[in-house]
């Protein structure tokens, strides 16, 4: 009968947070603490429920992540609804055993938490997917600054998604990434630049410094940083040409 906001009441044996078992493994203590969690443990006895509820915004969007999930589960068939909540709202509860034991030995188990790859997919899909809407009434497009509209429209709804799948570490610091690149659409800057994903880097840090030793922060930089660089690299002669054809147009409509 528990609901996500309810107060409850148990006894719990608590011990400090462990310190690294190796020399150089990770040190999960430093972590929680920053985390301002100084103790662990497990319940001993029973939960008794206190009648009292939290109506906080965070509450009310778990209770929606949680009410969400439950229904995917009752109206798709297994495993495809434990999946879809996996990757709509970040609930996990209905992932079986099997079913994650199959992802991980594919290497795919990364999939299931939301990051870079599906707030990518979904900002800039709804920024492409109002271009074309756009682009199919050229006199008013080229009137306003559709492109602006777009990337305004995918800020919106990135950060919706951050909300309600539950605000993971890994989920915001994708946000962040893309926010910083439709900034740059927004200014008319360049989007794609290896300074963006230093700026990314530096926010980042000043949000968690603890994130700098953690696989995940150096993992998802690392692949960002060589993509972003094989993509200045590969695409600057295209972007000239690209510069210089719209300079020849413009002088050519100059001198009709």
């Amino acid at each position: 009968a528990l609901t996500i906001g309810d107060h409850i009441a148990f006894k719990a044996r608590l011990y400090p947070s462990p310190t690294p078992i190796l020399p150089r493994s990770p040190d999960y203590a430093l972590h929680a603490q920053i985390r301002t969690v100084t103790a662990s443990g497990f319940v001993i006895g029973d939960l008794k429920q206190i009648d009292e509820q939290r109506d906080n915004l965070a509450d009310k969007l778990g209770r929606f992540r949680h009410d969400f999930a439950s229904k995917l589960h009752r109206d798709m068939e297994s495993p495809t609804a434990g999946i879809a909540a996996a990757l709509i709202v970040g609930d996990r509860r209905f992932i079986s055993e099997q079913t994650y034991e199959k992802f991980r030995k594919s290497g795919l188990a990364h999939l299931l938490a939301i990051s870079g790859l599906h707030m990518g997919l979904l900002c800039f899909g709804v920024i492409a997917a109002l271009r074309a809407v756009a682009s199919l009434a050229p006199s008013l497009s080229m009137r306003l600054p559709a492109h602006k509209y777009a990337a305004l429209a995918g800020v919106i709804t990135g950060l919706g998604y951050v909300f309600i799948s539950g605000a993971s570490i890994s989920a915001v610091r994708a946000f962040i990434m893309a926010l910083f690149v439709i900034s740059a659409i927004l200014l008319d800057r360049l989007a794609l630049t290896l300074r963006n994903v230093a700026l990314t880097a530096m926010l980042v840090l000043l949000v968690n410094l603890a994130a700098l030793y953690t696989a995940s922060f150096q993992l998802s930089f690392a692949a960002t940083t060589a993509l972003v660089a094989w993509y200045a690299v590969s695409y600057t002669p295209l972007r000239a040409n690209e510069t210089t054809h719209e300079l020849v147009c413009r002088r050519r409509l100059e001198k009709s």
